[in-house]
């Protein structure tokens, strides 16, 4: 089962890739295949961590958790119902959507060979940590808003990339490449400086 969805996987983006166009349909299909494969959750030494924090997830507090976002999602896919695998495929699907939104906008009609490559690394599928993941797909999400000029957009990046410091702690290897020394923008240092701050002073353990 898993190896003629994961044939279909390829030959779907083979066909994006001919059709050298954008195709909202079969990018979609592409991610809800992505999804079915990464989301059910390969048998690693961490899978049983993740389960039995996802269960234990509703009587756990806020306040000393380092990571609230990652948190709070679990406490939201308990209140629904959802068995850690439906809270999987819950997670990478909207990963991946805010993923492909940021190809879109980069890759323009060459979205799929994107795709292609990254269907043909097999590891995918065994994806474990979706917390990380997620994360990593937030990072990718606000990258778009740095493709502007205006400093509001940068102020949305980091706005993005404390939100994904609620999910993953490691906020600040995300400040690099930026030059301060233009300008005004040594206002945005002190602002990103204070933000990552606050983040580290109220979501840390220590």
């Amino acid at each position: 089962m898993t190896l003629a969805i994961y044939i279909v996987l390829l030959v779907v983006c083979i066909v994006g890739v001919k059709l050298n166009s954008k195709s909202y349909f079969l990018q979609f299909i592409i991610v809800c295949l992505i999804t079915y494969l990464m989301g059910r959750g390969a048998l690693t030494a961490d899978t049983f961590y993740y389960h039995k924090g996802y269960v234990e997830a509703q009587s756990l507090s806020f306040l000393g958790f380092y990571e609230p976002g990652y948190l709070l999602l679990e406490k939201i896919g308990n209140a629904l119902g959802l068995s850690y695998v439906e809270f999987r495929l819950m997670v990478v699907f909207f990963a991946w959507i805010a993923i492909s939104v940021f190809l879109n906008k980069v890759l323009s009609r060459k979205v799929f060979l994107f795709y292609l490559f990254y269907c043909v690394f097999l590891i995918f599928i065994d994806t474990v940590q979706i917390r990380s993941f997620l994360a990593f797909s937030i990072v990718v999400y606000a990258l778009k808003f740095l493709l502007f000029e205006k400093r509001l957009h940068v102020y949305v990046f980091f706005c993005f990339i404390g939100i994904y410091d609620s999910y993953k702690r490691a906020c600040i290897s995300y400040f690099w490449g930026f030059d301060f020394k233009e300008k005004g923008r040594s206002r945005l240092f002190a602002f990103i400086i204070f933000t990552n701050f606050h983040f580290c002073v109220i979501f840390s353990r220590w």
